[in-house]
């Protein structure tokens, strides 16, 4: 049962990086942004209640320190992945965010003494030199500084939300998980509210000065605009529900690895059949290592 919720978190976690993509390139700014993120976290909510209903409790009683760390995570991580994804590549975007599972893989190991050996670490080090081959950039483009940083600060806040389920599987047990996601997606959606809000102001104070109007979006742009936001956010609810629960269940160093490289692997395919994505060869070399560096670690789970 444990295996065939990994394969359909593998497949949620594809989604979601295909989505956030159309949904970005469809988007203007940071207040577009902030919009299609409160309507994404609120999709996010109504699911995860509507999938825990009959377990969920009327008091929503939390480790709130715990819910609040992952949430400014969560609002975090979402926000570097669309602005890595409308920078740069969303393969390369991919690799360098699901391979975030480095940090709760060595914090498995560290403090709850989940076993680590040397193939674990071959791999992580090749990630390593996947990284540095994956930013090289192309001969006939320019490499662009704003996605790796996007891209680092994605793959830092998705393994500190790997590190924070683990925690609240492994200590607050007696806490509901739709609870505790339910309160995590109120405060997502209150800190998109504010930001938008913000962004509104400047983006109004900002027209009224030099800006002419913006130009009307033809309804069935908007149709599709905010289709792929709903589908988005139930993509989303679903991967936070079965990624924290897995967490509970599967060793960090089986879980992360096999989870994250299939995300990566169906990712990249999905980016040149639906993107058109054209790698450079050393980038197809460093995409390379990093299977073979989730190989390794998927293989040593059974040494």
């Amino acid at each position: 049962m444990e295996y065939i919720l990994l394969s359909c978190a593998v497949l949620l976690g594809v989604s979601k990086n295909v989505f956030t993509k159309i949904v970005k390139k469809k988007s203007e700014d940071f207040y577009d942004m902030m919009k299609m993120n409160v309507i994404t976290f609120s999709i996010a909510l109504i699911t995860v209640f509507l999938i825990g209903i009959a377990s969920i409790k009327t008091t929503f009683y939390v480790p709130w320190l715990l819910v609040i760390g992952y949430a400014v995570c969560m609002f975090s991580a979402q926000i570097a992945l669309m602005k890595a994804v409308e920078l740069g590549s969303v393969s390369l975007s991919s690799l360098f965010y699901s391979c975030g599972f480095i940090l709760p893989t060595l914090f498995g190991g560290i403090y709850y003494k989940e076993v680590i050996n040397a193939l674990h670490i071959i791999g992580i080090a090749l990630i390593i030199v996947a990284f540095v081959f994956s930013t090289k950039k192309s001969e006939d483009k320019k490499f662009n500084f704003g996605w790796l940083i996007a891209a680092l600060a994605g793959m830092f806040f998705a393994g500190m939300l790997g590190i924070l389920q683990k925690i609240f599987t492994n200590e607050y047990a007696q806490y509901k998980l739709d609870n505790f996601l339910c309160v995590a997606f109120v405060f997502m959606i209150l800190m998109s509210a504010v930001a938008m809000f913000i962004a509104r102001l400047k983006k109004e104070k900002k027209e009224r000065k030099d800006e002419p109007a913006a130009e009307t979006v033809k309804t069935s742009m908007l149709i599709k605009q905010y289709g792929f936001t709903v589908l988005l956010g139930v993509v989303l609810g679903l991967g936070n529900k079965c990624n924290t629960y897995l967490t509970g269940v599967l060793p960090s160093v089986i879980l992360f690895p096999i989870m994250n490289g299939g995300i990566i692997f169906i990712t990249t395919l999905s980016s040149m059949i639906l993107f058109k994505e054209k790698l450079s060869f050393v980038q197809k070399i460093g995409l390379l290592i990093g299977f073979l560096a989730i190989a390794c670690i998927t293989v040593a789970k059974v040494i």
